[in-house]
């Protein structure tokens, strides 16, 4: 059997005519159903692992900026004293000191 024979043989297949002469052409429309099904489904899926891989991502930003605040608090807590604000402004020259005295009422 020679090529073109071979290809004779198969043109049938590529045309498209073995399905109609087996009768699919009735089911046409459940193909084409089950086509859209499946590429919407594909669709969805896609979307869905999108989505987890952002939360995911959105995780660790969260994590890191806990530790950020966490770091920040830490250092604004231990600013808190007075002490320590006061050597800081000692450092920095600065005239301004602790009152002495309680701060009167003007009424």
């Amino acid at each position: 059997m020679s090529i073109v024979q071979l290809i004779e043989k198969l043109k049938p297949v590529f045309q498209g005519k073995l399905l109609l002469r087996l009768g699919a052409d009735r089911y046409l429309p459940q193909i084409i159903f089950f086509f859209a099904m499946a590429t919407a489904t594909i669709g969805i899926n896609l979307g869905i692992e999108s989505t987890i891989h952002r939360k995911e991502q959105n995780k660790k930003v969260i994590e890191n900026l806990k530790s950020v605040h966490t770091e920040l608090t830490c250092r604004l807590t231990s600013l808190n004293s007075v002490c320590k604000v006061e050597d800081m402004l000692q450092e920095k020259g600065s005239p301004v000191q602790i009152p002495q005295n309680k701060a009167k009422r003007i009424k």
